[in-house]
């Protein structure tokens, strides 16, 4: 199945209409922002929260698949369009003070200030859904499309899961039936239910929410198939994460800016997806 990731909001806060931009983006969370002299009370938006939110919001520059080039050997995030995009994210807190910081964030989750009426939107996913179904009671919420980025488009990061068959399997045959019970209308519609997206377009129809439970923008989760976008990945992407991914943390809490550290951790990334650290 998918997880596609939209954009979640308080409609009492705030009701978004049509296609909206970066700009728009902070625009909407500067006037979300509330303060009581030098105390924050409610966050205007959280757009750097799903793991590799980075990766899917470069992609809205035109760098398709970032962070990786296609063949999985190039750091495009250290690209000038990969440095553009974490810099915006960062200045969300660092220059615009409308997302959180590390320090708010360690207090509490971006989640649990959504629910708590501190955060009026945040990046996130279909696994909100059953969550919030639950722990919501009396409280509005919706989905929208996220924002449509320079390039011109707003691709979606669709969190795929899936599976496979190891290669030196004993039972390559009891595992594929499996997988086709799995796959089959019943399956996915039990799956559907718990908030996983069918990825095949004629089993989507199966993820339906109740008329009378949210979010009222259901439809959001099943067009955002038709942007969605994933990751390059190579054997060795995963440990090119390990040596970029710790390094955010500096953009992130202002200390450096995006282009200080991406351009310093480039070599020792793509040594990494060369195979060679």
């Amino acid at each position: 199945g998918l997880k596609p990731l939209p954009a979640v909001y308080d409609p009492q806060k705030w009701d978004p209409k049509g296609w909206w931009s970066w700009d728009k983006a902070v625009e909407y969370g500067k006037a979300l922002t509330k303060r009581e002299g030098n105390r924050t009370t409610v966050w205007g938006t959280a757009l750097w929260t799903e793991g590799r939110s980075e990766s899917y919001w470069a992609m809205a520059t035109g760098l398709e698949g970032a962070p990786y080039s296609k063949d999985g050997k190039k750091f495009t995030l250290a690209d000038p369009d990969g440095i553009l995009t974490v810099q915006w994210l960062a200045d969300l807190t660092c220059k615009h003070k409308i997302a959180p910081d590390p320090a708010a964030l360690k207090q509490m989750g971006y989640v649990d200030m959504f629910r708590s009426g501190n955060l009026a939107m945040f990046y996130g996913s279909t696994s909100h859904v059953g969550d919030f179904r639950k722990t919501l009671k009396g409280f509005k919420w919706d989905i929208g499309p996220i924002p449509v980025g320079p390039s011109g488009k707003n691709p979606d990061g669709n969190s795929l899961v899936g599976m496979t068959i190891p290669v030196k399997t004993k039972f390559p045959d009891q595992t594929w039936k499996f997988i086709e019970h799995i796959m089959n209308d019943q399956s996915q519609k039990i799956l559907a239910e718990n908030a996983f997206v069918p990825a095949r377009p004629a089993q989507a129809k199966l993820f339906e929410i109740p008329a009378d439970q949210p979010p009222a923008h259901n439809n959001i989760f099943i067009e955002a198939m038709n942007f969605g976008q994933m990751e390059n990945f190579t054997e060795n992407t995963e440990r090119a994460r390990q040596i970029y991914a710790p390094e955010m943390d500096a953009i992130m809490n202002c200390s450096k800016s995006a282009e200080e550290v991406l351009k310093k951790v480039r070599p020792d990334v793509e040594a990494a997806l060369e195979g060679k650290l």
